[in-house]
Parts: C-alpha cells; sequence; structure tokens
C-alpha cells in the first residue's frame, strides 16, 4: 500500500479488495498471537457474496465481513484530495475525541451494518476497523455500547492500526477481551 497516493488509495474502488486484506491481515496476526495459530484469505469468488475474508484455524471455516468506522463527520477522501491539490494544508486533530465518542461511533457503524439486513448475518463474524484516534479506549465501554448486537452477528472484534479484541465471541472461535497488541506503533515508523 506504500507506493500508493493515499488520494488514490482511499477513494479508488479498485484498491478495496487491498484495504480488506490489510484489516484481515492486522486480524489474522493478532488472532494467530493471542488465540489460535490461523490463516486468512480474501474472498474474489463469486460465492458466499456476504463474507470479506474468510479465517481458516484447523478444520473450522469462519467467514467475516469488514466494516471501517472514521471519526464521525470525517471525509477521508476530500481530505486526501485537498493535500494532494494543495487545497487544504492540515485537518483538526482532536486525540480525545476518539477515546470519547469512539464507542458511539462504533455502535454507528455496527447499525449500519445491521441495517443491510444481510441473509443470515447471525453466522456471519464482524470485524470492525476502528480507523480514529483510539488510544486508550475503554475497553469495558466498548462492551456495553455493542452488547445489544450479541443477536446479530456470530461475533464482533475491533482492529485499530496497532490493536485487537473482541467485544463478542463464543468459545469455538475464540475470544480476545481487553486490548492485544497486534503492532507497535513504531513498526509503522520503522
Amino acid at each position: 500500500m506504500e507506493g500508493i497516493p493515499s488520494v488514490e488509495l482511499f477513494s479508488k474502488p479498485q484498491y478495496q479488495k487491498l484495504r480488506e486484506r490489510w484489516c484481515a491481515g492486522m486480524f489474522g496476526k493478532g488472532y494467530s498471537r493471542y488465540v489460535r495459530t490461523c490463516e486468512v484469505g480474501i474472498n474474489e469468488t463469486t460465492n458466499d457474496l456476504h463474507a470479506d475474508f474468510f479465517l481458516k484455524e484447523q478444520s473450522s471455516l469462519w467467514p467475516f465481513q469488514i466494516v471501517e468506522v472514521q471519526d464521525s463527520g470525517r471525509k477521508r477522501g476530500d481530505e486526501y484530495k485537498g493535500f494532494a491539490d494543495g487545497s487544504i494544508k492540515t485537518i483538526q486533530y482532536s486525540p480525545e475525541k476518539g477515546h470519547v465518542e469512539g464507542p458511539e461511533w462504533l455502535k454507528n457503524g455496527i447499525v449500519k451494518k445491521v441495517n443491510k439486513n444481510y441473509a443470515g448475518s447471525e453466522n456471519l463474524n464482524l470485524l470492525v476497523y476502528a480507523n480514529f484516534t483510539a488510544r486508550q479506549l475503554d475497553y469495558s465501554r466498548l462492551e456495553s455500547a455493542l452488547e445489544g448486537f450479541k443477536n446479530n452477528f456470530s461475533s464482533i472484534w475491533i482492529i485499530t492500526g496497532t490493536h485487537l479484541c473482541s467485544v463478542h465471541s463464543g468459545q469455538e472461535l475464540g475470544e480476545v477481551k481487553g486490548w492485544g497488541e497486534v503492532r507497535n506503533f513504531s513498526d509503522y515508523y520503522a
């Protein structure tokens, strides 16, 4: 992804599967670290259109849907276009906003997925990419905010750029209660 200008990566549909690969890869790395060794693969077939990727561990195959949640009101495509054409130089940065409002943003993102009324969604697992400054996002507040979705998806997992957790998951798939570090922040700036 490094070689693709951000204005293209985040606005052109041809890069959708690449962004999904990143999410699935981060999830697979964290799952392997905290639950069990696994493989992940993007669904590039016309079968099981509701699954964005699959997690395989031992003899089980788990279908996952991905949803990205950003800072409420953020228009990332417009930001990158503005940076590219020079019409904007900076954007407002409020590091505590995600910590305070993040659980509600995540809840709203999941509501949008639920409203799509996927057939058999209770058999799908949901991976939510919290693409906002989520430093010190309180796990217990997350569990509370997302508790009402237990009947909508088989499991719900959250990833950030560096961490992973599950807010509900069955014993068969496993779980990560609390935040587990997948990548250190310094990995991004080696």
